[in-house]
């Protein structure tokens, strides 16, 4: 699905693991819910940055969840 509403939320990097470069920059729209992915190629250097930040928060928030000691 194609949305063409401007108030994307950028979510994160779609790639197909790890050790692969990314594919697209996966996102939300806050105003129809719906979400898509735009190509790597085709995306901005803002969209990439988000992306990134995204995926450092997320991963970040994964370690504050691990238990003491670990």
């Amino acid at each position: 699905m194609n949305c063409t509403h401007p108030n994307k939320v950028i979510d994160g990097i779609y790639r197909m693991d790890i050790h692969h470069p990314p594919i697209a920059v996966a996102w939300t729209c806050e105003v129809c819910h719906t979400s898509g992915a735009t190509d790597w190629a085709k995306s901005t250097f803002p969209e990439r940055r988000q992306a990134h930040l995204a995926e450092l928060a997320r991963d970040s928030g994964n370690e504050m969840m691990m238990a003491p000691g670990r």
